[in-house]
């Protein structure tokens, strides 16, 4: 799958851990950093389709990525990492499904390449549909957990963002406080 689809479902991932915003950021990101291996595209058309889907894609990368979130972990280490570790699966199931290339999970250990049957190439029609659903369901999303996939940039944005949706309806717009705020009152929350 695209960047994109990745990382929206690492963002609605962590938008049920429960966590603070530096380790839903670090959740979301986890969804995302396994494209870390296309990176050699930039030495070339043949690194890349050598080494896409390879280490980043690998259990051992998943493992090091949990071991560094729970080292870095704030009160509930073992909920972050294992948060991490259900972003980054999502990037895998993704990609099983996205794409039509074979992961190499068992890399460097193994040169076996999981394949789906069921896979859609990289650019079908599917994929486009899947990003459209990813962000109608970050709406409902936005108003139950009260952040927006902007909280990765500024936490500003994100509080602007989240009171489009969140906006108060009742005449008037003012908050019960009769702070004028659009649903993330600063005074009374």
């Amino acid at each position: 799958m695209h960047l994109e689809e990745h990382f929206l479902i690492g963002w609605h991932i962590s938008q049920f851990s429960g966590l603070d915003r530096r380790e839903r950021i670090a959740i979301t990101l986890c969804g995302i950093i396994p494209d870390i291996d296309a990176l050699p595209r930039l030495a070339g058309q043949e690194w890349y389709q050598y080494m896409h889907h390879t280490f980043g894609h690998a259990f051992v990368f998943g493992l090091l990525l949990m071991g560094l979130a729970y080292y870095f972990g704030k009160t509930s280490k073992w909920k972050f990492a294992l948060f991490c570790g259900l972003s980054f699966l999502g990037h895998l199931g993704a990609d099983l499904i996205g794409t039509r290339w074979a992961l190499y999970v068992f890399w460097p250990f193994s040169s076996y390449g999981l394949y789906s049957a069921y896979g859609w190439w990289l650019g079908a029609w599917q994929n486009r549909a899947i990003l459209l659903g990813l962000l109608a369901l970050a709406v409902p999303s936005m108003i139950y957990f009260r952040h927006s996939p902007l909280e990765l940039l500024n936490e500003e944005l994100d509080k602007m963002a989240s009171a489009l949706i969140i906006k108060d309806r009742r005449p008037g717009g003012k908050c019960a406080c009769d702070n004028d705020a659009l649903g993330l009152c600063t005074v009374c929350g």
